[in-house]
């Protein structure tokens, strides 16, 4: 509108630079929608707001050159939420037995994954948190002392 085009104009779509994704983009154009163009406009401008009042506070307590925006600050607070799950992560200990067992030219691995009919706890037993069994979970910790007795039994 702001152009004024002599000709008409028309939108197409593609989600990948391929010679045949833009071939099928070409041969189905659409009419411009104008509400897609002004949710467009709407996210530049608060680009525009978030990035000249972020970067300028950036440079000052981070580092210049630093830059803010819609986009990138969901970014970083996706990477520091992770980085503050990973710092707090705990780590759990335990000892599981494996064997590798044969008859005659046929083999195969087993894992021990009950005792007296209890479940033999895994990895995923654990809260990452605390690095202790999770609150609830009915399994047997197996000590490396329990482990090595098993193994002799």
């Amino acid at each position: 509108q702001l152009l004024n085009p002599k000709v008409p104009v028309k939108r197409m779509v593609f989600h990948e630079i391929t010679e045949e994704a833009i071939k099928r983009a070409l041969g189905q154009t659409r009419e411009l929608n104008m509400e897609l163009v002004h949710a467009q406009e709407t996210r530049r401008i608060l680009d525009r707001l978030v990035g000249y009042t972020v970067s300028p506070l950036l440079w000052k307590k981070v580092a210049w050159g630093l830059s803010a925006g819609r986009v990138q600050s969901v970014a970083v607070r996706l990477l520091v939420q992770r980085e503050r799950a990973r710092r707090a992560f705990r780590s759990g200990s335990y000892w599981d037995l494996k064997a590798q067992l044969k008859h005659e030219d046929i083999s195969f691995e087993a894992k021990l994954s009950h005792l007296a009919g209890e479940r033999i706890a895994t990895g995923g037993d654990f809260d990452e948190s605390t690095g202790a069994i999770k609150a609830g979970t009915k399994v047997k910790l197996l000590s490396e002392a329990d482990a090595q007795g098993l193994l002799k039994a």
